[in-house]
């Protein structure tokens, strides 16, 4: 509970989170992407999805419902088959 008060206390100096060349740096990345956000992220918006999307060639974004900054740990079993599906569907192509 500490630290999620303590990293509350930082996003309220570091937000919104600034641009630190991510956008010059995203095209960069040629490789499919996936990128997953929880729904109910405080830390770093699920807005930011958006950013990702248009800044990546071959992506997939979703926002994980039910989830926060640690969707892996609050939605291991949505976030292990959208790793799947994604793994999967590269391999096809």
């Amino acid at each position: 509970m500490k630290l999620a008060q303590s990293l509350t206390a930082v996003t309220k100096f570091v937000w919104p989170i600034p641009d630190r060349g991510l956008r010059r740096r995203l095209p960069r990345i040629a490789c499919p992407t996936l990128v997953l956000f929880g729904a109910e992220d405080k830390v770093v918006s699920p807005r930011y999805a958006d950013d990702f999307e248009s800044g990546l060639r071959d992506v997939q974004t979703a926002v994980v419902a039910g989830a926060g900054h640690m969707l892996p740990y609050e939605q291991p079993k949505e976030v292990e088959h959208r790793v799947e599906e994604f793994v999967k569907a590269a391999k096809m192509a």
